[in-house]
């Protein structure tokens, strides 16, 4: 089956592109070299091997080059004929057959200026290692330009090879022109003269039977006949035992310049047993085709036309093996570098090619020569030579004839974007005719393609995968991709991409970038009785991009979050951050983060919002963890902390996430755990192993939840640590506590998890048994179960378990127990007694104003500074306006911490105000709200 209008570009082509004709010799010389190309066996190997013309080598001198042919021909130079000064030697070739008998083909090469435009014809013998030195030279007497053109055919049947040879301006220099038989290339010939001056015919010379008697008819033609009238003229001598030199045919170009009969070729084109004339007219851009037959004429049958020089070379004959002849035509100016067009021979030739061959080299004037030479590769199809007129070059294609390629239907990829490193799977319907000899797809991630052969085939699908990725590429990258398969008949020339380009058009899809840096470590602070300043060193990297930002945030004395980025130090993959100078004593909580150029974003520690922490200076004896969800219940506990005069650090877990990184410094006399009406991550198991260490380390807690036992009791935390055992969950609201228990037995020993000095969220209480030595605090009135114990002694560790909450306990306060003296008697069992917490202050080698605190003030302006050295110091008063209303203070102050109380009561109007110190070091502000 044929397909039309499908064109090959053979230089730089993608690998495996869809061709119809590969080219597998591209053989190289000097300026002028590839203007002829012929063939023949000359060593007897039966393969044909090339012979390629360079008649301008040398300054005209020219030379001729012999290239053995093979299974796999090389481009090695395996003979050189050599002309002599100016005769533009190998100007013309052709194979002449086995002139001396002895088995090996032989060649004739013309040198058509020899000897001041004599011209001559060497004849070389083949042998296993010929020489190259003319065997016979055959030469006229005047000047003719003998040998410009030259071809070998049996003109008189007798089964040997006849030479014909052109001498354009012979006889003697008159520019008639001659054709020349040489009968088994021996002195016997027949000359053929054409009719008028400066014909200069002879040009081109060529044989074929183009009348169906079964003898060969010489075809003469010159561009510039008649009488150097450029329209061009093809001359046709019926051959046979009468043939006369006397022209049957005579074909003349329209016009000048038409130059017809630059191209001659023949061949059976129309598949009706008569060899056909092709003739090519290049001033127009035109090929004639004449249908040979016993009626041949001079009117053409058919008209090919095209574009740069078209026809300037043409040739026929059947490389497909189908029947029919090719018609092959040389187009040497097209898009200035050159090109050839094939039209595979049919009953009625297509308007367009079949197959196009485009050259990239500029200016080679591609196509200037074509001629099938015979099977150079001895694959049984004769092969195509395309010569240039004006580079350095001749190609070799080779025959064949099955011009149907596979057919590649892809139904099934890879997503356009995926974050997944593969497999991948890929599916396509691949058929041929005649079978799939061998399938591939190429994929590239960035190291070059590769190639994976099908997994399975069903029917005519064939399933293929691309292997999962490991390393070697960086995130995000477009995985190219595509698809080969070659048929059986042909496995190295009939190949098909999907998509057609193959390699320089792949398919692609996008591997994108969800994987998150990695950081590997961070500095954990040790508490301190330094304020700071606090580097904070990390190390982070992304093993599949590149690390864009990393930030360090944290949470100073001022409860502030301070965001600050960080910057790579001269270690590998370090980055580096400062905490600045904080309060004494405070609690500083920080985390990082670090992002690539994708946005992906680490986290450490992990688990949004928990952060690290440390403490500056002493610890408050009291961590009160907030796991309500943000419901506020928390005010509860913080009034009565405050009512008994506690020292606590309240932490949000809403806010804060978890508090273990600040628990395991172990600095706490006590924590309480208090999870109002919440039921999802109440106590975690991270957070379960944090309370164990603890209270392996001698710790006091006070659990508080009315869910825990539900979510908890079968973790070794609920029944080892909390030593509870669940036992199902009440409704019950009034508890009484435990006779002679030092926490439930008090004043009013009754408590009501009800009304409204509580948080009236009471809804399903648990039930807890006391096991492994634990002890009942309080009981449910109505069923006397145990819904509250405690364990351990001074010893170990403490542990009081509120299987209610906390915050529900209501009631009247003159009838039943309150919450702060429950939280009292919780408190002495554990043996807590409050610290004392030193007053704020900064140790800093900087001037520093502390903060007015409170912010908002009615009678004393109450100032706190700090000084690294003794200085003189001003304390200025300006109001909204920016206008000075008094002056605080001026003078020198000694190095260390100074307190200045200004009476404003009767001074200043309601409104907000400035306080502006000055000293030599630096200039510092501070706000304030005076109200009456």
């Amino acid at each position: 089956m044929r397909r039309l209008g499908i064109f090959l570009v053979f230089i730089a082509l993608p690998i495996f592109a869809q061709a119809e004709l590969r080219l597998y010799m591209k053989i190289e010389g000097p300026s002028g070299f590839g203007k002829m190309v012929a063939g023949a066996d000359v060593n007897g190997d039966g393969y044909v091997d090339v012979i390629v013309g360079s008649p301008d080598e040398n300054s005209n001198t020219g030379a001729a080059y012999l290239y053995y042919g093979g299974d796999t021909p090389d481009t090695v130079l395996d003979k050189y004929f050599a002309g002599t000064s100016s005769e533009y030697f190998g100007n013309a070739i052709c194979g002449c057959g086995d002139i001396n008998g002895d088995g090996y083909e032989d060649i004739a090469i013309g040198g058509w200026a020899y000897n001041s435009y004599i011209g001559r014809v060497c004849i070389y013998y083949g042998g296993l290692d010929m020489d190259t030195n003319a065997d016979s030279i055959l030469m006229p007497s005047g000047m003719e330009t003998f040998g410009y053109s030259l071809r070998s055919a049996d003109m008189d049947g007798d089964g040997e090879k006849d030479l014909l040879v052109g001498a354009p301006y012979g006889p003697d220099g008159s520019g008639y022109g001659l054709g020349y038989i040489f009968y088994d290339f021996s002195n016997e010939k027949k000359v053929f003269q054409s009719p008028n001056s400066l014909d200069l015919m002879g040009m081109k010379v060529h044989a074929s039977d183009l009348n169906g008697d079964d003898t060969l008819d010489l075809i003469l033609s010159s561009i510039y006949a008649p009488a150097y009238s450029e329209q061009g003229m093809v001359l046709v001598y019926w051959g046979g035992a009468d043939m006369d030199t006397i022209p049957d045919i005579a074909i003349v170009g329209d016009a000048g310049g038409d130059h017809l009969g630059s191209g001659i070729g023949s061949g059976d084109v129309n598949g009706d047993g008569y060899d056909d004339l092709l003739v090519g007219v290049p001033g127009k851009n035109l090929v004639y085709i004449y249908y040979g037959g016993p009626s041949f004429d001079n009117i053409p049958d058919d008209t090919l036309n095209g574009e740069g020089g078209f026809g300037t070379s043409v040739c026929g004959g059947d490389f497909t093996q189908d029947g029919y002849a090719e018609v092959i035509i040389g187009a040497p100016t097209y898009n200035s570098n050159g090109a050839v067009f094939i039209y595979l021979g049919a009953p009625t030739l297509p308007d367009t090619p079949d197959i196009a061959l485009y050259s990239t080299v500029s200016g080679e004037e591609f196509g200037y020569f074509v001629d099938l030479i015979g099977d150079v590769n001895g694959d049984g199809f004769t092969d195509l030579a395309v010569g240039t007129g004006a580079g350095t070059a001749a190609y070799i294609y080779k025959g064949a004839n099955d011009f149907d390629l596979p057919a590649i239907a892809v139904v099934s990829t890879p997503p356009d974007t995926t974050s997944s490193f593969g497999p991948y799977h890929v599916a396509a319907v691949i058929t041929d005719a005649s079978g799939i000899s061998w399938d591939t797809l190429y994929y590239n991630y960035g190291a070059g393609f590769m190639g994976v052969s099908h997994d399975t085939i069903i029917g005519d699908t064939f399933f293929f995968t691309i292997p999962e990725l490991d390393t070697g590429f960086t995130l995000p990258f477009d995985m190219e991709w595509y698809i080969a398969a070659a048929d059986s008949f042909d496995p190295v020339n009939n190949v098909t991409c999907d998509p057609p380009g193959g390699a320089s058009s792949p398919y692609t899809f996008t591997v994108i970038d969800t994987i998150k840096p990695v950081i590997t470590y961070i500095t954990h602070f040790e508490d301190t009785d330094s304020t700071g300043p606090f580097e904070v060193l990390i190390n982070a990297y992304d093993p599949y991009s590149e690390v864009l930002n990393a930030w360090l945030y944290y949470i100073d004395s001022e409860v502030e979050t301070v965001k600050i980025a960080m910057f790579p130090t001269d270690n590998p993959d370090e980055y580096s951050g400062w905490i600045t100078v904080q309060y004494y004593p405070s609690i500083i909580l920080y985390w990082v983060e670090v992002e690539d150029i994708s946005g992906n974003m680490k986290r450490d520690p992990v688990d949004e919002p928990t952060p690290y922490g440390f403490h500056i200076g002493p610890y408050p004896g009291i961590l009160l963890v907030d796991k309500d969800g943000g419901v506020e219940y928390d005010t509860f506990y913080t009034h009565a902390l405050d009512f008994l005069g506690m020292d606590y650090y309240h932490w949000d877990c809403s806010k804060l996430g978890s508090p273990r990184y600040l628990m395991t410094k172990g600095g706490y006399d006590v924590v309480i755990w208090m999870t109002g009406d919440a039921n999802v991550d109440i106590m975690t198991e991270e957070e379960m192993d944090t309370l164990a260490s603890y209270l392996d380390r001698g710790g006091n807690l006070f659990v508080t939840s009315q869910y825990l036992g539900e979510v908890a009791w079968t973790t070794s935390f609920y029944s080892g640590y909390l030593h509870a055992q669940y036992y199902g969950t009440t409704s019950e609201i009034m508890l009484e506590g435990k006779d002679g228990d030092p926490i439930g037995d008090g004043d009013k020993d009754t408590i009501l998890i009800y009304g409204t000095w509580g948080a009236q969220n009471a809804v399903s209480q648990d039930i807890v048994l006391p096991i492994n030595g634990a002890d009942t605090v309080y009981y449910y009135v109505s069923s006397y179960a145990p819904g509250a114990i405690r364990y351990g002694n001074d010893t170990t560790y403490k542990v009081v378990y509120f299987a209610f909450p906390f915050e529900a306990i209501g009631g009247s306060p003159y009838v039943t127990d309150t919450k702060e003296n429950v939280l009292q008697r919780i408190l002495s069992w554990f043996g807590y007694t409050p610290h004392y917490i030193p007053p704020r202050r900064k140790i800093t080698e900087e001037v520093v104003l502390e903060p007015v605190r409170p912010g908002v003030i009615s009678d004393e302006l109450r100032l706190v500074f700090w000084l690294p050295e003794a200085m003189d110091v001003k304390i200025e008063l300006y109001n909204a306006l920016g206008r000075k209303v008094a002056t605080v203070l001026e003078g020198t102050r000694e190095r260390g911490r100074h307190e200045v109380t200004w009476n404003a009561a009767h001074r200043l109007t309601p409104g907000v105000y400035y306080v502006r110190m000055e000293t030599d070091e630096k200039t510092q502000t501070e706000k304030v709200l005076f109200i009456r």
